[in-house]
């Protein structure tokens, strides 16, 4: 994977990411509206399950992070991947992908849905994406802080943001909304 060249940055909605009627499939293929995130904070990102460059270092970082939090904390918080490949991250690549990665079951959703609302949602979250000539994806590697409403308390790229900064912002006073 790659930078976007020549792509404008999107600019984060200030608006609540769980508005809408889009349904999800997690990787245990159950149904999920994001709304339903709602009332507890939330660490979102984006990726694809072929990625071996930036989604890797993103997703370490959201692992610093889980580990970084307190407990209370750390056990109410979801850390939301949402693929950009619909069509070949299946709900059993997202399951492989969490189990090679060491990812949670109850606190890491992984999501898959269709092009469009990944499309939309990504848009929402400020986050760019293309299909590359090759076939794989040039993508940012944003990491959203989002609040108990959706609504995005911070931003930091996932590849170079210190684990003590995204933490801090990962803090209680962020997430829980105050």
């Amino acid at each position: 994977c790659a930078a976007v060249a020549n792509a404008p940055k999107a600019a984060a909605s200030t608006d609540s990411l769980y508005v809408g009627g889009a349904e999800w499939t997690t990787a245990d293929e159950q149904r999920l509206a994001l709304r339903e995130l709602a009332g507890r904070p939330c660490l979102l990102s984006f990726f694809f399950t072929e990625c071996g460059l930036k989604c890797p270092i993103t997703v370490g970082r959201m692992q610093a992070i889980e580990a970084a939090l307190p407990r209370d904390l750390r056990e109410q918080t979801r850390f939301v991947l949402v693929s950009i490949d619909p069509t070949n991250d299946t709900p059993a690549k997202l399951r492989a992908y969490r189990s090679a990665h060491g990812l949670n079951a109850s606190r890491w959703l992984l999501l898959c849905g269709s092009a469009v609302d990944v499309a939309a949602l990504a848009q929402r979250a400020g986050f760019t994406f293309q299909r590359t000539a090759a076939g794989s994806f040039a993508h940012d590697s944003v990491i959203a802080v989002l609040d108990p409403q959706g609504k995005i308390a911070a931003r930091h790229d996932g590849l170079y943001a210190g684990a003590d900064t995204l933490a801090g912002d990962a803090g209680r006073d962020t997430l829980q909304g105050g």
